[in-house]
């Protein structure tokens, strides 16, 4: 299913279209269906979508403002824009930014279920492009799988019988002993990480154990070993798992790069599935991660402001790039007041 958020600011637009269109039969999963255009930004940092349906002229943030946002982070996906008569100019401008599809309004359904299904065919086509340019050797697809079973498994203890049959079919295949060994290591360290349980000496002691294991049988028998460590006690409430504050870190220290997002983190950084690290940072802090960094920029925005500095290149030190208007939605988002208003009230 392709992940896709609809944006308008009419209210009864944005719901007519959400509710008359059978997404799910053009194997769209609409996920999300915002009222503005930095609402939709949260919503497409948090959760990356293949599609965004947007309307193109709205207060404040408007649709070429979020085309413009999404472009400058650099994440790709396929933009369907929704405008009126008299609004060429601005679709003009969208194509500039690789906007391939426009709709006028007001549109029928068969014109939007006829679009979405050539989005679609686009975006079926650019992936298996992508899939044959990128094409990861075996080994490589291994490990990215040995990833998210220890992931997933960390999740669902009862899939242990299941991981270790997947596992040993891999071994069965692996060329030597050195191969194997490194699909069972990144096995437990993926299931470690999720975990954040295992008690450390114990992960020692069997890493240990595996470097010096020459033999497949051997190695298996470690792995489930290393499967099967008694876990600790659960942590002590408000102390995160690992993983996420790892995130959190990285976060603290990149908050001024304008294209940071969680899916990059959790590729990058984290190498675990981004859906289940946004589901764990709502769980375990409270906030999705979008809140928070965006605190998190406006926090830092106001130690700067506080020192006098102009208002465009606080902007670009937080994260906001060369965007002041969408610095200053952000800003009066989460403290009520424009920056120029707190800079006056707050600053040197």
């Amino acid at each position: 299913m392709w992940k896709m958020i609809l944006v308008d600011d009419e209210k009864i637009i944005r719901e007519t279209i959400a509710r008359v269109i059978d997404w799910r039969a053009l194997n769209i999963d609409l996920i999300g269906v915002c009222k503005n255009g930095l609402e939709a930004f949260d919503l497409i940092v948090d959760e990356s979508p293949d599609i965004v349906m947007t309307d193109i002229c709205m207060p404040g943030f408007s649709g070429l403002d979020l085309i413009e946002k999404v472009r400058m982070a650099q994440m790709e996906m396929e933009f369907v824009i929704l405008s009126g008569y008299g609004e060429f100019e601005y679709a003009k401008k969208a194509m500039e930014y690789a906007v391939r599809y426009y709709l006028l309004k007001p549109c029928g359904e068969d014109q939007i279920v006829q679009t979405m299904r050539q989005v679609v065919a686009l975006c079926e086509k650019r992936l298996q492009l992508k899939e044959r340019e990128n094409a990861l050797s075996h080994r490589e697809r291994v490990l990215r799988t040995m990833r998210e079973l220890g992931a997933a498994l960390a999740e669902d203890a009862g899939r242990v019988d299941l991981t270790l049959a997947a596992l040993r079919q891999q071994v069965a295949c692996a060329r030597d002993a050195a191969v194997a060994r490194a699909f069972c290591v990144q096995l437990l360290l993926s299931f470690w990480q999720a975990a954040d349980s295992i008690p450390k000496q114990a992960r020692m002691n069997l890493l240990f154990q595996l470097n010096a294991a020459q033999q497949a049988p051997q190695i298996l028998e470690l792995t489930a070993q290393g499967l099967r460590i008694p876990r600790q006690a659960d942590a002590v409430s408000g102390q995160y798992k690992d993983y996420i504050r790892k995130c959190i870190a990285y976060t603290d220290d990149h908050y001024s790069d304008a294209s940071l997002t969680l899916k990059w983190i959790c590729e990058n950084i984290l190498f675990m599935n981004v859906d289940y690290v946004s589901k764990q940072f709502l769980l375990q802090t409270g906030q999705r991660f979008s809140a928070y960094l965006g605190r998190l920029r406006i926090e830092k925005a106001q130690q700067l402001l506080a020192r006098g500095e102009k208002i465009n290149w606080v902007a670009q030190q937080v994260g906001c790039g060369n965007n002041p208007q969408y610095f200053s939605q952000m800003f009066k988002k989460y403290t009520g007041i424009s920056p120029k208003i707190w800079q006056s009230q707050n600053g040197a």
